[in-house]
């Protein structure tokens, strides 16, 4: 995620200067911070619901599909978090 954050960064530099965001951004960022931490909360119940039950060895095979899907999300919701700081503090459409 650093990396998505510091490519939209830079990329912004180039583009207009430095922004600064605004508080309307921030607090849309906390909100989407509260929703990363609940859908990540809920995964623990899943895995040992599943770790537990005859489920387990199929599970283990495609444990990595869900690490990767959590990690696309993860990337994904990071880049919605700066584009709408950035929109928010400039009024610039992506």
């Amino acid at each position: 995620m650093l990396i998505v954050v510091a490519a939209f960064y830079l990329g912004s530099i180039e583009k207009g200067g430095i922004w600064v965001p605004s508080l309307l951004g921030f607090i849309s960022v906390f909100g989407a911070a509260v929703a990363a931490n609940v859908l990540y909360s809920i995964v623990y119940p899943i895995e040992a619901f599943v770790q537990r039950s005859d489920l387990r060895q199929v599970w283990l095979g495609i444990r990595w599909v869900m690490y990767s899907i959590g990690t696309l999300l993860a990337v994904g919701l990071t880049y919605y978090c700066m584009v709408i700081l950035h929109v928010t503090s400039t009024g610039f459409n992506l």
